[in-house]
């Protein structure tokens, strides 16, 4: 089965985090990037004071501990090995993936960020047995290569770590490793288990200049759980070849779609194209959560999806409801989030995923609800170089056979209205 999409809740530690799973992009609200440039290296220390890098409040079961500070520690040249919970890790292999989210400062201006997530595993992507997983976020733009992270071990609230986590410049700017997540099997269970740290942790991670086609890096990890886990040594990121760059380089580049938000809606039936895959919809489904998933393929594990996330309420109804949105559309303004998933081979684990909030134009209508079903009507261009789109009419079918949800993302909320050349959602 695919990873679910959307927050991990399970034994978080008590402080304000959102963990963007390492696979896909999802919404961050926090402060804005602060950095120290040195020549062509960079040293990140978290630092300052001001907004929440996160937000939602999920409190652990299981007891934390402040770790031994390794920010001055040399960084040893073995390869990276340690233990996940008294259990042995041995990295066998070193992902990067990159992201664009935005990004709420002290003063609620909303602005762009790139979100890198290393993920050092032990084991393959759908059965692995011990994880762990970096999650930094930069400027939008900024790259890895030649930066260093180095986070000393404080208790979330104190001076010392607002210090470093919380900046209060005139952007509310914020940079740095926001969390750690790491993930185990325990003997003899089929299931991981799996904990999110964003205090108490210390941490010096160390990346090189790209040599041969892969990223190099050094790792010094000491986790706050009282088994004391650890992680260090050396690793070396290979990217995945169907990039169109290397995941240190951040995100592909997009350039908004053109405006098709008030264009006339097609009546032949949906289809389109994703990352340049011919998208033949077979099946759409309304899920329970307001998810609206566009799928082709008839196993359990779709061939290509696209799904819209509505974030309609509790017994919202969708009849007669349409939905405009513009490229031109301000960042943070509360639209639907666009997320495309397409297999790239046989296996689940070889698929690729990107979500769009924002850049993109939609036009979106839904009809009368009869008999349980209910039609629509979709015009949509996405800003990946590929142009993405699907358009045309459905139907959706009805919820008795919709298959499990997919937690939605939460609301990128800004107090102030959009703008008339914004997102317009005409309800009935």
């Amino acid at each position: 089965m695919r990873q679910p999409f959307g927050p991990r809740r399970n034994n978080l530690t008590k402080s304000l985090v959102w963990l963007p799973l390492a696979a896909l992009s999802l919404p961050l609200l926090s402060g804005c990037p602060h950095s120290s440039k040195q020549s062509q290296n960079t040293t990140t220390t978290n630092s300052a004071a001001g907004t929440p890098r996160a937000a939602f409040v999920m409190p652990t079961q299981a007891p934390t501990r402040l770790t031994q500070d390794v920010t001055k520690a040399p960084l040893p040249a073995q390869p990276a090995a340690g233990t996940v919970h008294q259990q042995k890790f041995t990295v066998e292999k070193a992902q990067l993936q990159t992201s664009t989210s935005p990004m709420m400062s002290r003063g609620k201006q909303v602005t762009e960020v790139t979100q890198y997530h290393l993920t050092l595993r032990q084991g393959q992507v759908f059965n692995n047995t011990r994880e762990v997983a970096v999650h930094i976020t930069l400027k939008s733009g900024e790259k890895l290569p030649g930066r260093t992270f180095l986070v000393r071990p404080a208790t979330m609230g104190t001076p010392d770590w607002q210090k470093q986590h919380l900046y209060s410049g005139p952007t509310g700017a914020q940079l740095g490793v926001v969390g750690v997540h790491m993930s185990w099997t325990p003997p003899g269970q089929a299931m991981p288990q799996s904990v999110y740290y964003s205090d108490k942790f210390s941490l010096r991670l160390q990346f090189g200049q790209p040599q041969h086609g892969t990223l190099p890096g050094q790792i010094n990890l000491r986790l706050p759980d009282m088994d004391k886990s650890f992680i260090a040594g050396t690793f070396a990121i290979t990217p995945d070849p169907q990039d169109p760059e290397p995941a240190w380089n951040g995100p592909p580049a997009t350039t908004p779609a053109s405006d098709i938000s008030n264009a006339p809606l097609p009546t032949q039936p949906v289809k389109g194209s994703i990352y340049g895959q011919p998208f033949n919809v077979d099946k759409v489904v309304m899920e329970s959560n307001g998810v609206l998933t566009f799928s082709q393929g008839q196993g359990p594990i779709p061939a290509r999806d696209l799904r819209i996330f509505l974030f309609l309420n509790t017994g919202e109804k969708l009849d007669g409801k349409s939905y405009h949105v513009k490229p031109q559309t301000p960042l943070g303004t509360i639209i639907p989030h666009i997320f495309m998933e397409w297999s790239t081979g046989p296996s689940p684990a070889q698929s690729k995923r990107v979500m769009f909030m924002g850049k993109y134009s939609m036009n979106l209508h839904f009809g009368k609800t009869q008999n349980g079903k209910t039609p629509g009507q979709i015009n949509l261009r996405l800003p990946d170089r590929y142009k993405s789109y699907i358009a045309g009419s459905f139907t959706i079918t009805p919820r008795s056979a919709i298959s499990p949800p997919h937690p939605a993302p939460p609301k990128v909320a800004v107090p102030a209205p959009a703008p008339k050349t914004g997102a317009t959602i005409k309800k009935p």
